[in-house]
């Protein structure tokens, strides 16, 4: 958004609270620019006397205001001609999302994550709020058949697309091998794994050992149960049953 006028005054009023009397002085050293005052306040600044040499302090600060302010509004405009049909969202809307094959519709904010949704709207709690930044892998979804972090994803991003979850995999022969392998303690992490191994599977149905632990880095299980999840996957490469 652009600064508007009332912005323009606050900052004109809090600029006016600074004495005139102060000079900011830029100075080289080398590499760096330090900017020093001749005088020491108990605050810690360095200050002087209005001099010659250098720009008052009053005038640096309302010259960095005014550019800020400027190239903020040039911004703006930049954008909105860049992106004409761009829809700017502000409060509570409403979309629709297809999960899991059917067309839900949720009320969401901007804010509002793909992880919010399923869990708390949809009552699909397959998908695990463990880490925000998605680094445990527990949060893991399908969007258009991509991997993706359900807890890092926004809502509004995926208006319209095709979202799958765990809980369509009830049938699949990824859940069936990890039980078969044991390849679980808690649970909390395996509907995570699951639909990773089938998103991986289905690119790399053939794939090695050496593969098969690179392409599932992305998802930690706290429990240490590696070894079975790698025998579980290595069986359906093997049996070839992970189409």
């Amino acid at each position: 958004m652009g600064a508007s006028q009332s912005d323009a005054r606050d900052v004109a009023t809090c600029l006016n609270l600074i004495p005139d009397s102060y000079t900011f002085i830029p100075v080289d050293l080398g590499n760096c620019c330090a900017h020093l005052f001749h005088r020491l306040e108990p605050d810690g600044f360095i200050m002087s006397q209005q001099s010659s040499q250098g720009v008052s302090r009053r005038g640096f600060l309302k010259g960095s205001g005014a550019a800020v302010a400027v190239s903020t509004v040039v911004s703006s405009t930049e954008a909105e001609a860049a992106a004409p049909g761009l829809q700017v969202v502000s409060g509570e809307t409403s979309i629709t999302l297809k999960v899991n094959g059917k067309s839900m519709t949720a009320k969401v904010e901007p804010r509002t994550t793909l992880l919010d949704v399923l869990r708390y709207q949809f009552d699909l709690t397959g998908a695990k709020p463990v880490s925000l930044g998605g680094s445990s892998g527990a949060s893991t979804v399908l969007i258009g058949g991509k991997a993706v972090m359900a807890s890092t994803t926004l809502a509004l991003a995926v208006a319209g697309k095709e979202v799958t979850t765990c809980e369509s995999l009830g049938g699949d022969a990824v859940p069936a091998a990890f039980v078969e392998h044991d390849a679980q303690q808690c649970g909390f992490c395996t509907p995570g794994f699951v639909v990773a191994v089938r998103a991986f599977l289905n690119k790399y149905p053939n794939a090695t050992e050496e593969q098969i632990r690179a392409g599932l880095n992305g998802n930690i299980c706290r429990c240490g149960t590696y070894a079975n999840i790698l025998q579980a996957v290595v069986s359906l490469v093997k049996g070839n049953s992970n189409g």
